[in-house]
């Protein structure tokens, strides 16, 4: 016997359930289905009360693969009928002057965006390969292969895998959980739906150790710095006339 599953709501922000010609609202899920996959565990259970909210429910041995493909659409990386049912959605939505969204229905978590109206939906963009930097915590190093997984937690708690030889493992290894490291490597990225670029891979060819300074210890530092500001009589005044005289 199957399991309930979870309900899941698709928001379209321009219309009301009373306003929506139910031909259009037939066609944006029948976009929605093809797009979630998984047809016959995909069930709609009603129209909410406000902007057209249509709640869906998805059959719990199905959910595992819509989450993968939700996770895939948001970094382009989607089966192909998948994501040109995400394009063809987006674009009713921006056709109409709306966005749209799907939340977890108990969490109000949400899933997937659909910028509509906002800008059209970023197409594919990369992978793009560069020279960049990331600063983080080393928290996990090892493997047995060569590259070795360098994990780098970011200040704002985003993680980081990377790679390296394992020559330069060693000499990361001794930082492990303690000052935050700035790597220097080759980095490849790619843009999301969401316009946001996220790390495929980073091979480390270098690094520095960056001094571990409190943010009230560094504005204290930094107020202590010498300025020349206090031997000027008007500082104010004079910046005015430069600004005039510009």
């Amino acid at each position: 016997m199957k399991k309930k599953g979870t309900e899941y709501r698709f928001l379209i922000d321009a219309y009301s359930p009373e306003t929506i010609p139910m031909a259009r609202l037939a066609e944006y899920l029948a976009d929605l289905s093809t797009m979630l996959g998984e047809q016959s565990s995909v069930h709609f259970v009603r129209i909410d009360e406000g902007s057209t909210v249509s709640v869906y429910r998805i059959d719990s041995e199905a959910e595992p693969k819509i989450e993968l493909r939700t996770k895939m659409l948001r970094s382009n990386s989607a089966e192909p009928w998948a994501q040109k049912a995400y394009g063809r959605l987006n674009k009713k939505l921006a056709d109409d002057n709306a966005s749209g969204k799907i939340e977890a229905l108990i969490t109000g978590a949400t899933i997937i965006e659909f910028p509509g109206r906002k800008g059209e939906a970023f197409g594919p963009m990369g992978p793009v390969t560069q020279t960049d930097e990331i600063d983080g915590v080393l928290i996990r190093i090892g493997g047995q292969g060569d590259p070795v997984p360098i994990h780098l937690m970011g200040h704002s708690g985003k993680l980081y895998v990377c790679e390296t030889s394992r020559s330069k493992a060693r000499e990361i290894a001794r930082y492990y959980d303690g000052p935050p490291l700035r790597v220097i490597g080759n980095a490849r990225w790619f843009r999301n739906l969401q316009g946001e670029w996220d790390l495929i891979n980073f091979t480390i060819r270098d690094f520095v150790v960056l001094k571990d300074t409190k943010l009230a210890d560094l504005l204290t530092e930094i107020r202590g710095m010498p300025t020349g500001l206090d031997k000027i009589a008007d500082p104010l005044g004079d910046l005015e006339k430069i600004r005039q005289q510009g």
